[in-house]
This record gives C-alpha cells, sequence and structure tokens, in this order.
C-alpha cells in the first residue's frame, strides 16, 4: 500500500462564520492511497480547531503512518493501528479509513454507497444549507441563496441572533418554512430568546 497526501484551501462561495471565527476558505487535505493491485482510494481530512486538529498535525500524523499495516480486508486491523500511533487525530483517521473504503467499494466494482449498504437513491436523501452568523443582511443573502435546500441549519450564539432570525423570516415567509424544515444549531451555553 502507497500513501501520499495534499492540502488544498478551497474558497467558500460564501464566507462562514460561527462563535468562534469567520472564513472564506476550507483547509482540507486529500489523501490518496494505492494498493498492491493500482486500485486508488481518496479520503479526505477536514481539521477542525475545536478539536485541537490542523493542516500542520494532520500531514504529521500521516507522516507516521507505515502503509503496510493498512489493509482493506480488515478495518478493524487498520483503525487498530491508527488508534495506536496517537490519541486525537480523528479528522485523518477518518481520511484513512474512507480511503480504505473507497478501494475496498471499487474493488467490489461498486459505488461506496452500496459497498456499506447505505440504500442511497437520487433525489430521495437530502442536505441541508447551514446559515452562519452574521449580519442580518448577509443572513437574508444567504437564506435566499438556500432556495433549492429542503433544510436549513442557522447557527446562533452571536450578538444579533434575534435580528438575525427575524432577517430569516422575512425572507423565507410562512409558506417557505412549513415546505422546508428549519434546524437551529444553538452555541452550548449561549443560548436566547428568539420570540
Amino acid at each position: 500500500m502507497n500513501l501520499s497526501f495534499q492540502h488544498f484551501d478551497l474558497p467558500l462561495a460564501r464566507s462562514w462564520a460561527t462563535a468562534r471565527g469567520k472564513t472564506a476558505v476550507a483547509k482540507v487535505v486529500v489523501v490518496e492511497l494505492i494498493d498492491k493491485d493500482g486500485i486508488v482510494g481518496h479520503g479526505e481530512a477536514a481539521p477542525i480547531s475545536r478539536y485541537k486538529e490542523s493542516v500542520t498535525s494532520v500531514e504529521a500524523f500521516l507522516r507516521r503512518i507505515d502503509p503496510q499495516h493498512l489493509s482493506t480486508e480488515s478495518a478493524t486491523q487498520s483503525l487498530t493501528y491508527l488508534r495506536r500511533l496517537a490519541p486525537g487525530e480523528m479528522s485523518a483517521k477518518c481520511a484513512i479509513d474512507i480511503a480504505l473504503l473507497d478501494i475496498a467499494a471499487k474493488r467490489a466494482k461498486k459505488s461506496l454507497y452500496d459497498h456499506l449498504n447505505l440504500g442511497f437513491r437520487e433525489k430521495h436523501h437530502v442536505t441541508s444549507f447551514s446559515i452562519g452568523l452574521g449580519e442580518p443582511t448577509i443572513v437574508r443573502e444567504n437564506v435566499l441563496a438556500a432556495s433549492d435546500y429542503p433544510i436549513l441549519k442557522m447557527k446562533l450564539g452571536g450578538a444579533q441572533d434575534k435580528a438575525s432570525w427575524q432577517a430569516l423570516r422575512e425572507v423565507a415567509p410562512v409558506w417557505r418554512l412549513h415546505r422546508a424544515r428549519l434546524v437551529v444549531r444553538a452555541r452550548r451555553n449561549n443560548v436566547r430568546a428568539l420570540a
């Protein structure tokens, strides 16, 4: 098994703000594994500072891996090996796991979701559009950009929560909110009344 990886800074279509900060770039590390038969598997690590991860820590962890200890035949053995290398670094471990699963699915000539028996069906499974913290003007723009998504997820925990909530309600009229689901993600220990 051969292992390589590369860091990418992916520009976001819209800046993203949470209570911890604001960014316009997603920093990721893409992992590539190549097995003895030349089958290539890819995985992605998206390090999160909240969990004490960074591109630097992910790359340092990946450099410690001896790819000969990785196997598509024994996920348990591979994950046990990764756990023993270092605590934490879950995004790096996840990237390796996904790359191994990608190889196994390709070897079985299946999509990854079929290989995992997830029962995926086109236009049946949905995802949400997250509305980060921000000025009410930005919240309005983001809600309008999300018009095709059946689920809106709004982050709360900023100084302007009430005004942002009002902005969402102004551009997502009642009929829209009946068609779409709204998920509120409040910062721990920082829930405010919105009514």
